[in-house]
């Protein structure tokens, strides 16, 4: 059961208890009092479960968002000192991979159990997972960190509309009302951006990308779990990176932009690149 159907089964729930509570409940259909008791405790209850479900959601949020603001400035750092966004995609990967790897074999992760079909089904999520990240680091090499954090903002609105016009998806009205000030900033960002230019715009494909990469990957997270499941991505992500990352920029590129790097910042650039 994902957050949502939680968030909506206690709704329900607390809904319920409120009738009783405020008394709608308390006669049967032959206008005789009902003789279930009034727990007002469980109302209580059920509120406080609810307020810290949402309470908890919302400290996952500012701890993702907390840590991509990091991640985007060692990330946009070292690629001013070292241009080569095709390898700092790859080696991302492959550290998260190597990671995870380490937790399965010394059994601080459970050892997720697939099979050929799983492997298949994952296949177009690693697609759009590689176009997102290399998209993504494309464009934060050619524009301000500011900037690609103004166009990060506009994934709900691609989520939306991705969802209402492809797969059929309605959301209340609300919803799309409190997209417009979304897509308005974004254009407006844009608009008056000093460093604007289309490669860096590149950010919008990348939003578009982990759309679909979110919407394919429902089904699959809930045969491995969610943080097995993403492993197992960026696994299959660095396969199918590492050969085009060669073509597109290549290992002597590497060699002389690496030694150019460090020659000119020193030591503190192989620990930029350790926090990457």
């Amino acid at each position: 059961m994902n957050f949502d159907q939680t968030n909506f089964w206690l709704g329900q729930k607390f809904r319920r208890r409120l009738k009783t509570f405020s008394g709608e409940s308390s006669y049967d259909r032959g206008g005789k009092k009902s003789e279930a008791p009034l727990v007002r405790s469980d109302l209580g209850g059920e509120a406080r479960e609810v307020a810290a479900q949402k309470l908890k959601i919302g400290l996952y949020f500012a701890t993702w968002w907390i840590l991509n603001v990091v991640f985007n400035v060692y990330n946009k750092k070292v690629l001013n000192a070292f241009p080569y966004p095709w390898l700092t995609s790859t080696l991302c990967l492959g550290t998260g991979s190597l990671m995870m790897l380490f937790s399965w074999a010394t059994k601080i992760t459970e050892t997720p159990k697939t099979n050929l079909n799983f492997w298949k089904s994952l296949f177009p999520v690693a697609v759009a997972h590689t176009i997102g990240l290399v998209a993504a680091t494309v464009s934060l090499s050619k524009v301000s960190i500011s900037f690609t954090h103004i166009i990060q903002s506009g994934e709900p609105a691609f989520s939306v509309l991705v969802s209402r016009f492809l797969l059929g998806e309605a959301f209340p009205l609300a919803v799309y009302l409190s997209l417009l000030p979304i897509i308005g900033g974004c254009a407006l960002a844009a608009a008056t951006e000093l460093n604007f230019n289309l490669t860096g715009f590149m950010e919008a494909i990348s939003n578009l990308a982990f759309v679909f990469r979110n919407i394919f990957s429902k089904k699959g997270m809930k045969s491995v779990g969610g943080t097995n499941y993403y492993a197992c991505l960026s696994m299959m992500s660095v396969l199918i990176l590492t050969p085009f990352a060669i073509a597109m920029e290549g290992p002597q590129v590497w060699a002389a932009g690496w030694d150019k790097a460090v020659s000119q910042i020193g030591p503190n650039f192989i620990w930029q690149v350790n926090c990457f």
